[in-house]
Order: structure tokens, then C-alpha cells, then sequence
């Protein structure tokens, strides 16, 4: 009953008669079917989607950027901290490090020093490109080799040591990889063209 109140109360202030509003209705309701009638068995061949990527792969579009995978250690220290909490955290960063770098195991280093929400897994922080994460670890992290742990270095956050697990050079996704996300697409793209003319 709220529903049909509801109703009347639209009709009232919209100053529509109810046959108009049906009128409406029908009328989105046929042009969305036409729309649809339109682009139906549009739908974007295998042939259409590997000429599309054939055209774009060399200019980039489905490259993936390089990535690093690392583990690290955070001990918090802020710019704003005491000069007396600053030396402490770094104190118990430079103490982690030279643990790291002697050879112990990163990830129970991690979980015993890192004050990072990740030190529960062993700081491991997985894949991740370039642009994502403050510029020195960025640098830090991209300089690293596999199996190397970083010397100690400061982000906004605090005191961090890293350790490089591994690195995926730049690459390009394959037509397999990417078929089924860009037949979807390209039919999305020719539905709204069909639908515009």
C-alpha cells in the first residue's frame, strides 16, 4: 500500500497523468529491448578481439610493468617524534638490519621487529610495480637483487630494512591471458556505439 501512496505522490508532484507515465515506461522499456535487439549477436568474434590486440600489443596496452617482491621490516619513527624516540626506533631498526644481513630468518626477524600490519606474515608484501609505494622504497626496492637484504633507509613512516625476494621484468600479456576480458570489452564498447547511432 506504501508502494501505490508513493505512486500517487510522484504522480502529483511530477504532473504527469498515469497514462503518460505508462507511456514512458513502455517507451524506455522498447528502446532499451531495441538496443539490446541491436547489439544482439554483435556480440565480438575471436577474429575481431586478436586483431584488436594484434593492433594494440606493440603500442603497450597490455603490458605488464616490471615488479619486485619483497619482505620488510618497519620500525615507526615520524619527522614530528622526539629526536630521543627517533634514535630509539632507529636504534631497534639498525639492530633488526644487521640480524638480516648476518644471515638470520627475514621472516621471524619481521614478526619479532616490523611494526608494520604485515609482520604478521613476515613483512611480505608480495608483487608490486612502480608508482605505488613512497619513492625511496620504490628506489630501494627496485635497486635491490633477489636475495639481498638493503641497508637500513628512512621513509615518512620510519626506519625500514627490506629484503628482495624476486623480480618479474616488464612483460606483455598474451592474447589467451586477456581473450575473454577483451571480447567482454569490446562488445561493451560496440554496444554503446550501436546504441549512440
Amino acid at each position: 500500500a506504501a508502494a501505490a501512496e508513493n505512486y500517487k505522490k510522484f504522480l502529483a508532484e511530477s504532473g504527469l497523468t498515469e497514462a503518460e507515465v505508462r507511456r514512458e515506461v513502455t517507451r524506455n522499456l522498447q528502446t532499451d529491448a531495441y538496443g539490446k535487439g541491436l547489439v544482439a549477436g554483435k556480440g565480438v568474434s575471436e577474429d575481431q578481439a586478436k586483431k584488436f590486440y594484434d593492433a594494440n600489443a606493440p603500442k603497450g596496452m597490455f603490458n605488464v610493468p616490471e615488479q619486485v617482491h619483497v619482505q620488510y621490516i618497519l620500525v615507526k619513527a615520524s619527522e614530528k617524534d622526539p629526536e630521543s624516540v627517533r634514535l630509539e626506533a632507529k636504534k631497534r631498526a639498525e639492530e633488526a638490519a644487521k640480524r638480516a644481513a648476518a644471515g638470520e630468518d627475514f621472516t621471524a626477524l619481521a614478526k619479532q621487529y616490523s611494526q608494520d600490519p604485515t609482520a604478521a606474515r613476515g613483512g611480505d608484501i608480495g608483487f608490486f610495480p612502480r608508482g605505488v609505494m613512497f619513492p625511496k622504497f620504490e628506489e630501494v626496492a627496485f635497486a635491490g637483487k633477489p636475495g639481498e637484504v638493503t641497508p637500513l633507509f628512512e621513509t615518512p613512516k620510519g626506519f625500514n630494512v627490506m629484503k628482495v625476494l624476486e623480480k618479474k621484468p616488464e612483460s606483455t600479456r598474451t592474447y589467451e591471458d586477456v581473450k575473454n576480458a577483451l571480447m567482454l570489452d569490446l562488445g561493451r564498447v560496440m554496444e554503446q556505439d550501436a546504441l549512440k547511432a
